[in-house]
Order: C-alpha cells, then structure tokens, then sequence
C-alpha cells in the first residue's frame, strides 16, 4: 500500500490517541453524574445500573427509583440552585471518591425549617462503586448539622 514506516506509525498512533479519547472511564461517568444531576435535578438513569442502590446519611438504603422520586425532588425543592463544585477526584479499582462542596439558596421547605433566602455551603463526599462502567452503589456523607445551622436550625444538647 506504500506506506512508510514513519507514515504507517503516524496513523497507528492516530488511531491509538483516538481510541483513548473514545475511552470513558469510570471518573469521567462519575463527574457526568454530578453535572447532569445539578442539570436534570434528578439521577440521570443511564449512567445507573438498574438495581443501583443509594446508602445515605441518616436514610435507609434506597434504589436508583426512589433517588429519583423522592430524595432527588426534596433537596432540589429546598434548593433549587443547587450546585455540586467537585473538588477533587479519586480512583481504586471499581470505585470512585468525589470530594465535593454544595452551594445554593434556600428556597423551600427543608426538614421542617421554611424557605429563608440563605446562601448556604457545605462539603459532601460520594463514592461511587462501577459494573461494566455503570454506578451500581452510591455511598455518600454530608455536613447535614453544618448546613442545618446555616438555614436556621438550633441545637439544643440533651440533658
């Protein structure tokens, strides 16, 4: 076919850069997540398996049908500009960590405490465990006394 050496290296490094970029790996589905879930307000079902379950601070565990119906809907009512800025991002295995801080405006109802126009801000952190480059677990932790106390909360200790 003619090729020469250099010109058949140049296309089987073309072809190789080209495959990688067509790559997605299981960081970039997890920072996908994040940012279609500040879009949709809601888990974008396509980057979930179907039995994906969700296991979250002071909740029981939940599946990919009721985050979207139920957790999803309450926190993005309360805070309706929410915004997940991911801080920092980490792999092992099958399993991805998001460092992340929350900001918003408080809007609506949130446990029990009305809407009061606060600008509030607060760490979370999710890991994310992958099948076949799908979220099949979501493990995740907030500052929920933190952001509790910015919307108005008082905590009074037991005696």
């Amino acid at each position: 076919h003619g090729y020469s050496n250099a010109r058949l290296a140049e296309r089987l490094t073309t072809n190789k850069s080209e495959r990688e970029a067509m790559t997605v790996t299981n960081k970039d589905t997890a920072r996908r997540a994040i940012e279609e879930l500040d879009r949709r307000h809601e888990p974008a079902e396509e980057f979930y398996t179907k039995d994906s379950m969700t296991y979250m601070l002071n909740n029981p565990p939940f599946d990919i049908h009721t985050y979207k119906t139920v957790h999803a809907p309450t926190f993005f009512s309360a805070f309706p500009d929410l915004i997940h800025n991911i801080e920092n991002v980490m792999e092992e295995r099958d399993t991805v960590m998001l460092d992340i801080v929350c900001t918003g405006t408080h809007k609506g109802s949130f446990m029990g405490i009305e809407a009061t126009d606060r600008q509030v801000s607060y760490r979370s952190v999710i890991f994310y465990d992958f099948v076949d480059g799908k979220i099949s677990r979501t493990r995740g932790v907030y500052d929920q006394m933190g952001l509790l106390e910015q919307i108005g909360a008082k905590f009074v200790p037991s005696s």
